[in-house]
């Protein structure tokens, strides 16, 4: 018996150690503690497989096996907390990828993060001082990120400037390029324009004349061609009252604008007289070889016999018993 108590009571020695060796093992970290500063722990002479070499870092994923002063032990592997994407400043604080990146022990978005732009400690400096999509932009300059992230010009009619959104294409004050002013007050498709002469953007921007027929005159669109007091040129005034094609025209005399504009006399009328069409030939009332002399057949005062004009020429039928060039004399 003096045998057998000693045995018995080292194996119930033993049981008990392992028995606290194994409640022990158990308290598993929550998510979100830091392991670091965990107090369990696996026995010195602990054996590989024991789950306690999944948390404790003298012992991490082997016996002996001591994780670096920055490092906890999660699932047997060491783990630097301050760099870890899924293990950030605690074990279990994952970061959110592919924007977010572990420095120092915190998730940092490198997508805008400016002292971490792109990569860590990547710094963006003046003037191209703000963090956009990983790399640092000018915000007085950049177009998609104009005075402040995510403000983006309309491109391409519009700039940055001084972190402003600025359309040179119609900006007066910008036109083409910042900082050109126009001086007459009206920029288009980025050049400067005087509304006051120019067809395309008469009197405001996009107004345009019926080019070639219209000219700009004073903002105003005017048809040189047609307009009596503007024709051919601004201000040339047309006394007779018809412009015709840019050129002044009596709608008295002209045989192609007679009585109106456009109004051509056609055969067999050979002049236009009076604003009417009319055939010098044959026309007893304008009766002559050409518009420039003719004489009325019917006044020439014959009571007894009918006028004709012929070949331009004033002729008499006489009545019968009547005879003479006049039809004066009676038989």
């Amino acid at each position: 018996m003096k045998r057998i108590l000693p045995l018995a009571l080292l194996c119930i020695l033993v049981a008990s150690l392992a028995g606290a060796q194994n409640v022990r093992i158990m308290q598993r970290p929550q998510l979100g503690e830091d392991a670091r500063f965990t107090q369990l722990s696996c026995p010195d002479m602990v054996q590989p497989g024991n789950p306690c070499l999944k948390y404790d870092r003298n012992h991490c994923g082997f016996p002996r096996r001591a994780c670096p002063a920055n490092d906890a032990c999660v699932e047997g592997n060491c783990v630097n907390l301050q760099t870890d994407g899924n293990n950030c400043g605690r074990t279990g604080n994952a970061c959110k990828r592919p924007a977010s990146a572990c420095i120092d022990g915190s998730c940092v978005d490198v997508q805008t993060d400016q002292k971490n732009c792109g990569n860590p400690r990547n710094a963006c400096k003046s003037p191209a001082s703000l963090c956009a999509a990983g790399k640092c932009v000018d915000p007085l300059k950049d177009a998609n990120n104009c005075g402040k992230l995510g403000n983006a010009c309309k491109i391409p009619a519009e700039t940055c400037v001084g972190g402003r959104c600025l359309n040179t294409q119609t900006d007066a004050n910008n036109c083409g390029i910042p900082g050109n002013v126009c001086k007459a007050g009206l920029c288009a498709a980025g050049k400067c324009v005087d509304p006051l002469k120019d067809a395309n953007n008469c009197g405001k921007l996009g107004n345009a004349c019926k080019i070639p027929a219209e000219t700009c005159v004073g903002g105003r669109c005017l048809n040189t061609q047609t307009d009596a007091n503007n024709c051919g040129i601004p201000g040339n005034v047309c006394k007779a009252g018809l412009c015709a094609a840019g050129k002044c025209v009596d709608p008295l005399t002209d045989l192609n604008n007679c009585g109106k504009l456009s109004n051509a006399c056609k055969s067999p009328a050979n002049a236009c007289i009076g604003g009417a069409c009319v055939n010098t030939l044959s026309d007893p009332k304008r009766c002559g070889m050409s518009a420039a002399w003719v004489e009325d057949c019917t006044a020439k005062g014959v009571t007894h016999g009918a006028p004709l004009c012929t070949g331009g020429s004033c002729m008499f039928v006489c009545n019968t018993g009547w005879s003479g060039t006049l039809c004066q004399n009676k038989m």
